[in-house]
């Protein structure tokens, strides 16, 4: 006991020293600088991912949705508005000639954007479980009519009336066997039912085209008109139907209603767009009606010229009003399809099928055609093309405010 408490001695002391020295020069040096460091920023704080939340993959068909606003910008600008503005109004010459040039560059923006968006969905068919003869059906087509295209913007000629009506008959065959292929998909039904009825409107007028080129000096005139106005009208009657189911869609987009009662919101077939729609295409078939008359005004004149641009010849079996009607709500329909938020890439396939629908006899209507064929067929048979327009730009579930 003794000896614990006596102090240190002179050389003790100086080996505490010696061992209190090394272990103050051996502290690491990150610890040296962390404490030397000036203080670091607050962490940013991140929202936690809500459980079971599944990242959305890229979808392969996005750029069909820009595509589909090209198409309608170039219907209704390219193919109305500008044939129709010359001459309507006095003093507008200059608006006309910027109509001109703007319907002209929109239609061949359109040209390239489609052989560019008919590449993407080739590509996305390649790496699909699409069956391997539809791929090969699709890139025979699509070759084709792209080659037409192409033809027909590297020319100032006008593309050969064969050619044209080849290109209709392959998209419009094609359209049909998409769309039997894309019938076993939930999802898709809807929309391959609308790409089936307008490829089977464009292979009717097709292959009456055919007719008329082959048998014109073989078969009377009158069996030939009598023949085509059944087509005409059979074809008329195929994309009203399309038109009907498009609007369809557009009712079943809106969100549901919610009663009163307290039962579980029902999806309707009615909203205010498609009403809005139907108003829109009663009064510009009226007001083009007028357009003839001799106090009629420059909205009717314009109206008067536009309608002459999609009245099919030879004419169906169906009055002027009817047609008129079916005429301008084909292309409110596909502007009013462009604002629905639900399967976007679905969406904007059915908007090229109704753009086609008023152009199967043109090149640009053909490709517009297998451009949604190949959407739709893609959407139907290949699981992650499907779950990329599922998921991807979804509309987010209400949270809760607490």
């Amino acid at each position: 006991m003794a000896s614990s408490d006596r102090p240190p001695s002179s050389e003790e002391e100086s080996r505490l020293r010696v061992a209190d020295a090394r272990t103050a020069v051996e502290v690491p040096a990150d610890s040296v600088a962390a404490s030397a460091a000036p203080p670091s920023a607050p962490p940013r704080l991140v929202r936690p991912a809500a459980p079971g939340a599944v990242a959305a993959p890229p979808d392969p068909l996005s750029s069909l949705q820009y595509l589909a606003v090209l198409g309608v910008a170039a219907l209704v600008v390219g193919r109305f508005l500008a044939p129709a503005l010359p001459g309507a109004v006095v003093g507008m010459a200059r608006a006309v000639r910027i109509f001109e040039l703007l319907g002209g560059g929109l239609s061949q923006l359109f040209a390239f954007g489609a052989i560019f968006g008919l590449s993407t969905a080739l590509i996305g068919a390649a790496n699909s479980t699409v069956p391997a003869w539809i791929r090969l059906v699709a890139m025979g087509v699509s070759a084709y009519t792209s080659l037409v295209v192409i033809g027909g913007a590297a020319s100032n000629e006008r593309v050969p009336e064969t050619s044209a009506l080849i290109a209709a008959a392959l998209a419009g065959g094609f359209a049909i066997l998409a769309a039997l292929a894309s019938r076993g998909s939930r999802v898709t039904r809807l929309h391959a039912l609308v790409i089936g009825l307008v490829g089977a409107a464009s292979l009717l007028r097709a292959l009456f085209g055919f007719v008329d080129v082959v048998a014109a000096g073989l078969v009377p005139a009158p069996v030939l008109l009598s023949a085509g106005r059944a087509i005409a009208t059979v074809a008329t009657l195929s994309v009203a139907a399309a038109l009907l189911l498009a609007l369809v869609q557009i009712g079943r987009s809106a969100p549901p209603q919610k009663p009163e009662d307290g039962a579980p919101a029902r999806s309707t077939l009615w909203s205010p767009v498609t009403i809005l729609v139907l108003v829109l295409a009663v009064v510009c078939a009226r007001q083009a009606l007028l357009g003839g008359a001799p106090e009629a005004t420059g909205l009717n004149v314009i109206l008067k010229r536009a309608s002459d641009r999609f009245l099919a010849h030879p004419e169906p079996h169906l009055r002027l009003p009817v047609r008129l009607f079916l005429g301008f709500l084909t292309p409110l329909v596909a502007t009013a399809l462009l604002f629905v938020r639900r399967m976007r890439s679905l969406t904007a396939a059915v908007v090229l099928a109704i753009v086609a629908a008023d152009i199967t006899g043109a090149p640009l209507g053909a490709i517009a055609l297998v451009i949604a064929s190949l959407g739709v067929l893609l959407v139907a048979r290949s699981g992650h093309v499907l779950w990329s327009a599922l998921i991807a730009r979804s509309p987010e579930p209400p949270r809760d405010p607490s």
